[in-house]
């Protein structure tokens, strides 16, 4: 096919999407996961986010006259001083919410009819959402409990909240942001059929507390496939099924369900759910962390996206982790970072980067010198210790809004491992 045919063959929206060089292509192949989705030029996922690619692979698709296209990084700077949702519409769902958990918490299910009525609640908010909220506005959510059964309602409206901005804010697919809702929204509802008195316990559970409390993926599962029974003709969609069955999963460790795993299957295991199905269980921890309840003081928002950047690598992976926060930081912390000038971190650096196989990853620690609006993620860093060697390495700058191999997985927020770093950049 000739370079003018090509051209015209294009039907990818490429205001959205910017193709990319064979050269850059290869950079991405490896047995490292890509972050994004890669679409040929009629916008269809040709290599899908979450998974590696290999050069034969793009040879293969290349030889068939495929173009590749990704989403083009979008460097507008928005505003962070209005709230995307009303309070009052959030109490709103919040009340509806308890209305119909409390009447599937008698029955054991979940009505089809229940199911489209909380669908249109949510489709409801997404309707109201402003073309500017994608790359702005203050991501509040609501926090205050009063009694312990109100936080599995106050608890599902915050996830299928948090779930909702970000596909809102990486998508463009109205499909795929009202199925996210619905998954965020709907990922706990098998703790309706767990005991109150396991759920409301305040202490810790008894081993066998503790083992009924587990069974709520899989019980979550189960009334949503129940619904199906209702209405045959209409299908729940497997991702908001997976994400009330998975959205326990972790990275470096087993999480529930399917515990007995041989070793080393975790991450394999975890590496193979959707990408809509690892970042829900990322938002179920954001909003654990940041909600006060009876029993528990919530953090700051700023205390909670750290403490999820320093989860990398072992409840999380990597680049799941810089998906949740490029898209939610700003929006959930006021438009303000949540690094710091001065700040040591540590960077995890592919192998290509240092000249070793791209498979191997080194760490190293650093000093943020300067920050960026916008990416709170890509400052500019100075590099000066080789953590993988345990050793002094020949200081160097990072700018790493260019820099495609390195990434931030921790602040350093130990006051002694500080005092220790701050010593060996002083030598």
């Amino acid at each position: 096919m000739n370079p003018i045919s090509q051209k015209e063959n294009v039907s990818i929206d490429l205001s959205r999407y910017e193709e990319i060089s064979h050269s850059f292509f290869e950079k991405l192949s490896g047995e490292k996961v890509l972050s994004f989705n890669i679409f040929d030029q009629n916008e269809n996922i040709i290599f899908q986010a979450g998974k590696a690619i290999t050069k034969d692979e793009i040879v293969e698709k290349s030889n068939q006259g495929i173009r590749f296209f990704i989403p083009r990084l979008s460097e507008k700077i928005g505003n962070y001083d209005y709230e995307i949702f009303s309070k009052d519409k959030l109490c709103t769902l919040a009340e509806n919410t308890a209305s119909t958990y409390s009447s599937i918490r008698q029955t054991g299910k979940m009505t089809y009819d229940q199911y489209v009525q909380t669908h249109r609640d949510m489709v409801e908010l997404l309707t109201g959402l402003k073309s500017e909220d994608r790359y702005g506005g203050v991501l509040g959510l609501l926090k205050d409990i009063s009694n312990f059964d109100y936080y599995t309602y106050v608890h599902s409206v915050n996830v299928g909240l948090l779930s909702m901005i970000y596909q809102y804010k990486t998508s463009y697919n109205a499909d795929r942001i009202r199925t996210m809702s619905m998954a965020g929204y709907l990922h706990d509802i098998g703790k309706l059929r767990i005991s109150k008195e396991i759920v409301d316990k305040p202490g810790s559970l008894s081993k066998q507390e503790m083992n009924a409390m587990l069974e709520h993926t899989r019980e979550g599962y189960r009334i949503l496939a129940d619904i199906e029974k209702y209405s045959p003709q209409k299908k729940i969609s497997d991702l908001i099924k997976f994400g009330a069955l998975f959205h326990h999963r972790k990275f470096s460790i087993y999480g529930y369900p399917n515990r007995k795993e041989r070793d080393g299957a975790s991450r394999e295991f975890y590496l193979k759910l959707p990408e809509e199905v690892r970042i829900l269980g990322i938002c179920d921890v954001y909003d654990a962390l940041t909600t006060t309840t009876p029993w528990r003081q919530g953090n700051d928002s700023r205390t909670a996206l750290r403490a999820i950047l320093n989860m990398s690598n072992y409840y999380f992976s990597v680049s799941d982790v810089h998906l949740f926060l490029k898209a939610l930081a700003l929006s959930l912390n006021h438009g303000r970072g949540i690094i710091d000038e001065g700040s040591f971190v540590m960077i995890e650096a592919s192998g290509k980067s240092i000249g070793k196989e791209p498979s191997s990853a080194v760490y190293e620690f650093a000093r943020v010198i300067e920050l960026f609006k916008g990416r709170p993620l890509n400052p500019r860093i100075e590099v000066f210790y080789d953590a993988t060697l345990n050793k002094k390495r020949n200081r160097i700058q990072i700018d790493l809004r260019s820099d495609n191999y390195r990434k931030i997985v921790r602040v350093i927020e130990n006051s002694r491992m500080n005092e220790m770093l701050r010593k060996v950049l002083m030598e």
